[in-house]
């Protein structure tokens, strides 16, 4: 808490892929201290992507996993530096549709998931002409896993769009699963049972994006 984790480059030709979270081979992963600007330590693990960093955890793909269908995360722990691999429980019949992503608070990592024939199909249009279609639709899963257990705490049906993605609340209490170009899933993390909600974004002289989403807490009124 209060710190924050980097990739710096190292090498005159080090390079990370704009709009990704790729790192080149010459990256060091680092926890700073941004009050003293100093590095409090230097993990010693080699990641292809990054998939998120909490006050716990530090989530992300070994590079020569690059490519390949995700089944499971390397989660390192951010005091002790010390990485462990945690399977993830697919489903039968699906695989993971886009990134998994580490809750704020808590030992819990959600991800939306496919079956293989929606899989094709949304990875056919991702290969045309066009470049995919946002608003693309397929009833998929979304799942949440605690990564200190391996046990599951989530698993519900969910509609999901082919350009989506999936945040946490800050208090980890929700998911906002993308399901349209301009809808939402509200997925409530602390039941199996409790309503989803859909929340259409409003649109007037623009049109709301939904690929790419930043979730906020209100703080109360003083």
């Amino acid at each position: 808490p209060g710190g924050f984790v980097s990739g710096p480059n190292v090498g005159a030709n080090a390079v990370r892929i704009p709009g990704t979270a790729e790192f080149s081979r010459e990256t060091p992963v680092q926890l700073w201290n941004p009050v003293s600007g100093t590095v409090v330590r230097t993990y010693r693990i080699d990641p292809g992507w990054i998939y998120g960093v909490s006050d716990q955890y530090l989530a992300w793909q070994p590079r020569s996993w690059t490519g390949q269908p995700v089944s499971s995360v390397e989660i390192t722990t951010v005091s002790a530096g010390m990485t462990r691999r945690v399977a993830l429980p697919l489903s039968a019949g699906d695989v993971i549709w886009r990134n998994p992503v580490l809750a704020p608070r808590g030992p819990y990592l959600a991800w939306t998931e496919v079956s293989k024939a929606t899989f094709r199909r949304f990875s056919s249009y991702a290969g045309s002409d066009a470049g995919g279609l946002p608003d693309l639709q397929g009833l998929g899963r979304v799942e949440i896993v605690d990564v200190a257990t391996g046990r599951v705490v989530l698993d519900r049906p969910v509609m999901i769009v082919w350009g989506g993605t999936v945040h946490w609340s800050p208090d980890a209490h929700y998911l906002f699963v993308s399901s349209g170009l301009t809808a939402l899933n509200v997925v409530p993390t602390w039941s199996a049972t409790a309503r989803i909600r859909n929340v259409r974004l409003p649109s007037h002289d623009y049109m709301p994006d939904t690929e790419l989403l930043m979730v906020t807490l209100r703080a109360a009124s003083r």
